[in-house]
């Protein structure tokens, strides 16, 4: 059993977040750094749950300007805030976080020696690595939402409804950048994972299976857009609590 009062360890190349906004070659010289360990509590992170989005606007709108050495500082700062998401996600969602976070870092270099022709590349990238982080989203709160007595838990239930909140915010952000209009079906699937969301949030105590529902909504749309498997149950170990009420088992 996991407790939610302890907080998550982050940790990390200081040339990460540094580096963001410096040159290719700064980071470089940053990189031979040892590493360092911050502690941040998962409640201040979901404070920044749309940060991504916003490099990744700015980015854009630099590379199209031809300011590529801007736009290339943005996409570095985004692909550092899903290395923070990479410290707390599980083996799965760490397959497709890893690869956004590459793609993006790659890019920022491509970008910088004008070897990026469109913006529509850019685009695809940003709607993958939105997606990437919606399933991560999604896996999370259902970890979290599986167990009855964590979720009873107040910091159980901040946690699930901002890890819940989080999921739909991208996989909306992913669908607009991957130029995708959201059908009525996504519309719903969205409108049922903020009430969740919010109820979470609040302490209303939503249903199991109004809570379910919204969970396995987004997780069907979710693989309905990135063509991936994505499970949501916790592989069972030996150090598992296989007694313990699951909704997702």
């Amino acid at each position: 059993m996991r407790y939610f009062q302890r907080l998550t360890q982050f940790t990390f190349l200081a040339a990460v977040v540094v580096g963001s906004a410096q040159t290719t070659a700064a980071q470089e010289r940053l990189r031979r750094l040892p590493p360092t360990t911050i502690t941040i509590d998962e409640d201040a992170l979901a404070a920044f749950v749309d940060e991504p989005c916003r490099h990744f606007e700015a980015a854009r709108d630099q590379f199209l300007a031809r300011k590529y050495h801007q736009a290339a500082k943005h996409l570095r700062t985004a692909a550092a805030y899903l290395r923070l998401e990479l410290t707390r996600a599980d083996q799965q969602s760490r397959t497709a976080l890893e690869a956004s976070m590459r793609e993006l870092q790659a890019l920022a270099t491509a970008t910088e020696r004008g070897k990026i022709e469109s913006v529509e590349k850019l685009k695809q990238a940003f709607a993958r690595a939105h997606f990437a982080l919606a399933s991560h989203h999604c896996v999370q709160t259902a970890h979290r939402c599986c167990q009855a007595e964590e979720l009873a838990l107040k910091a159980g239930a901040t946690r699930a409804g901002h890890d819940l909140r989080a999921a739909a915010i991208h996989l909306e952000r992913g669908s607009q950048w991957a130029g995708k209009e959201l059908d009525k079906e996504t519309r719903k699937t969205l409108q049922l994972s903020r009430a969740a969301a919010k109820a979470l949030l609040e302490r209303n105590a939503p249903t199991q299976s109004s809570l379910q529902r919204s969970i396995h909504s987004l997780h069907k749309k979710l693989e309905s857009l990135t063509g991936r498997k994505i499970l949501l149950a916790r592989p069972i170990t030996p150090d598992s609590n296989e007694g313990a009420p699951s909704i997702f088992r």
